[in-house]
């Protein structure tokens, strides 16, 4: 129970917050204060707010943000941007920070101090927006229908924007979200397609519970544990096939040339996401990677090996398509890159926290035996797309055709919180093995095909000069100069970033080069004896 009294009200809040930090302050005590601010501490309720819950998550939150965060942060700015941040729940809240004190107000409301600036100190200054939260609570209805999620994410998304573009908070629905993206996610295996009478398969994860069970594309589901699909829309579909939890679901089936209905029980299972997709024509392997989950790596090497059991004849060239491919885990990128490289660098990460400091080095051996490799990256390549482009171009295993890249080279670290929520914070940054910062800057390709829509034998005579003129311009992309940032634009623009992911002219470039060492070598002139030069 509190006290009903508005200034005695004030009062008691301020002292029962601030003794939760086991701060002494005058005359304020409160029993049971100095165990209910700890770690672990019993939940201490007020004005229906578990504050050692909220206390807990906040502390840790903003501790982890002064710690791990690539530039040594301003906690009295982060705290600042939080508070602010808190209007986000309710417009008219107006929250006042000068060099002293803190006052928030609520609309036309009388403002009331919440206490004095606590320079630098995170336990202070976590009380203090507890204490701004439930003076809200008590002022505004949005505020106090809002739940700790409501409350977190305002805090964090303020103190996060302070920081960089690519540092997040997610709720402990949106990081579950995450956490099933990157290890898995629970359903049947299939994509589908709404139409008006139900959802028709598009696609198939290979070895997923649909495939198994015998469900094949171009099957029409007309039904799922006895509910019909038809007029659904495609988000209601694949709530209802995949659910939330394993378990079967039994689907009745249309296919095309069977009377009747086919049914099929299939069992619900973590799916990991197909990212890789291949063909194969004329013994040259094409490998596209629309990103970077746990499954990557793995997935590249067996569908490489797969593909080149069922060849008659030895691999003429391999491909590695990265257009549009936003990135993922950095461990996969990694990994990914090791396959191909027999030795050598692979990037190097620096930040400021220690365990930031990463330096990765291939190890021995090449899947491919060395074949002639073309790597294609456009505008939309990013973080680990380039991490591994990067990383086959400087060692010389692979020519890179396309446009520059996005220019992300920025490496978040996942921090989960005692609220399951978790926040990705950037931590390091890469450079390639010549030792460019990727951030900003991106990868420049080998053959820059900007603007290029002409047939690819125009293409070939146009581009295919020696000496190469994409040459000089990585030299000065090797070399940046001092005080880089402003020159990232002007080295960016010798091969401007295009978005290219539908473009048929980038393989067939990609196909010729692998199959003719002239061009091979054109494309490359440097000596590199982990550049393959005839296939």
């Amino acid at each position: 129970m509190s006290p009903t009294n508005p200034l005695t009200f004030l009062k008691y809040y301020k002292c029962i917050v601030i003794g939760f930090l086991a701060i002494t302050l005058g005359a304020c005590a409160t029993p049971n204060s100095e165990s209910a601010f700890s770690r672990a501490g019993k939940p201490e309720i007020i004005d229906g707010i578990d504050v050692t819950y909220m206390a807990n998550v906040i502390r840790e939150g903003f501790e982890e943000i002064r710690d791990r965060s690539l530039e040594q942060p301003d906690i009295d700015g982060l705290f600042t941007a939080a508070l602010h941040e808190l209007k986000s729940i309710d417009i008219a809240t107006n929250v006042l920070i000068d060099d002293e004190h803190i006052t928030i107000a609520i609309g036309d409301g009388e403002p009331v101090r919440i206490g004095e600036v606590p320079h630098g100190d995170v336990n202070l200054w976590t009380a203090r927006s507890i204490h701004a939260v439930l003076v809200a609570r008590r002022h505004s209805d949005k505020f106090l229908h809002a739940d700790y999620e409501d409350y977190f994410r305002a805090l964090f998304d303020g103190a996060l924007s302070t920081l960089d573009r690519f540092s997040r908070y997610s709720d402990r629905k949106a990081a579950a979200r995450n956490r099933l993206m990157r290890n898995g996610v629970m359903g049947l295996g299939v994509r589908v397609e709404a139409i008006p009478v139900g959802a028709l398969v598009q696609a198939i994860v290979s070895d997923g519970p649909a495939s198994s069970a015998g469900v094949l594309i171009n099957d029409l589901i007309v039904s799922a544990d006895g509910v019909a699909l038809k007029d659904m829309s495609e988000q209601e579909m694949v709530r209802l096939l995949d659910g939330d939890a394993e378990g079967a679901v039994t689907l009745n089936i249309r296919r095309p040339g069977e009377k009747g209905l086919v049914t099929l029980s299939v069992k619900r299972q973590l799916i990991v996401p197909d990212t890789v997709s291949a063909r194969v024509s004329d013994g040259i392997v094409e490998l596209k990677i629309r990103g970077f989950n746990q499954r990557t790596s793995q997935a590249v090497e067996d569908t490489f090996n797969s593909m080149r059991a069922e060849l008659d004849e030895p691999v003429k060239g391999l491909i590695l398509d990265l257009r549009g491919d936003p990135g993922g885990l950095l461990d996969q990128a990694i990994s990914l890159a090791d396959l191909f490289l027999d030795r050598g660098s692979i990037s190097d990460l620096r930040g400021r926290h220690p365990a930031a400091n990463q330096s990765y080095r291939a190890s021995r051996g090449d899947i491919s035996d060395g074949v002639p490799m073309v790597v294609i990256v456009d505008g939309r390549a990013a973080s680990a797309s380039e991490i591994l482009a990067a990383a086959l171009q400087d060692n010389g295993r692979a020519v890179v055709v396309g446009t520059v890249t996005l220019g992300k080279g920025s490496v978040q670290t996942i921090v989960r919180l005692p609220n399951n929520g978790e926040m990705a914070l950037t931590w390091s940054r890469a450079a390639t093995p010549r030792g460019v910062g990727l951030h900003g800057l991106g990868i420049l390709p080998d053959i820059c095909l900007s603007g290029q829509v002409a047939p690819a034998r125009e293409v070939i005579s146009e581009l295919f000069v020696a000496p190469n003129p994409m040459v000089d311009y990585r030299a000065r992309w090797l070399n940046p100069p001092e005080g880089r940032q402003g020159n990232d634009m002007v080295l960016r623009g010798e091969c401007p970033a295009e978005t290219r992911t539908e473009r048929t002219l980038d393989l067939e470039i990609a196909r010729r080069i692998v199959s003719d060492p002239v061009l091979l070598s054109i494309a490359v002139p440097e000596n590199s004896d982990q550049l393959a030069v005839s296939p």
